[in-house]
């Protein structure tokens, strides 16, 4: 493992480590454990797991579901399961959407969930913390007139 947590953290280009990760994962040959050993190497993922009452075991289920729910694709030299699970701010989102108490299925949110992850890594979208995309609100309250 030390070899690749030395190749993860040598390059400038900050997509490099999950693009590698992608490439491991996607061929299947060593299972999450790289990917979750990375995510468990962000304090902040940690943290945020710890606020949505979950942890890395659920990294699998996750993953398999955004494969089986369209996001099991490659955009932009990335994987998208293993880049939305490598991503904090992704998680989060992720945990948000399926706590959130709106009527939707499970099917539906892992459809949605899937769907606005594929588009915002297609859109090369910056800045995660642009709520208004990820979850299709602009942020205006509609009771307002």
């Amino acid at each position: 493992m030390g070899f690749l947590k030395w190749f993860l953290g040598r390059s400038e280009d900050p997509d490099a480590p999950i693009r590698t990760l992608s490439v491991i994962i996607s061929e299947n040959k060593v299972g999450l454990q790289p990917l979750v050993d990375f995510a468990r190497s962000l304090p902040i993922m940690v943290d945020v797991l710890e606020h949505h009452h979950k942890d890395f075991s659920d990294f699998q289920e996750w993953y398999s579901k955004l494969c089986l729910h369209g996001a099991g694709q490659w955009i932009n030299g990335l994987y998208i399961p293993v880049a939305a699970l490598a991503n904090p701010f992704t998680v989060d989102f992720i945990c948000t959407i399926l706590t959130r108490e709106d009527g939707w299925d499970a099917y539906n949110k892992w459809l949605f969930i899937s769907d606005r992850l594929v588009s915002f890594v297609a859109n090369k979208h910056e800045n995660l913390l642009e709520v208004s995309y990820l979850t299709g609100c602009d942020g205006v309250n509609d009771s307002e007139s």
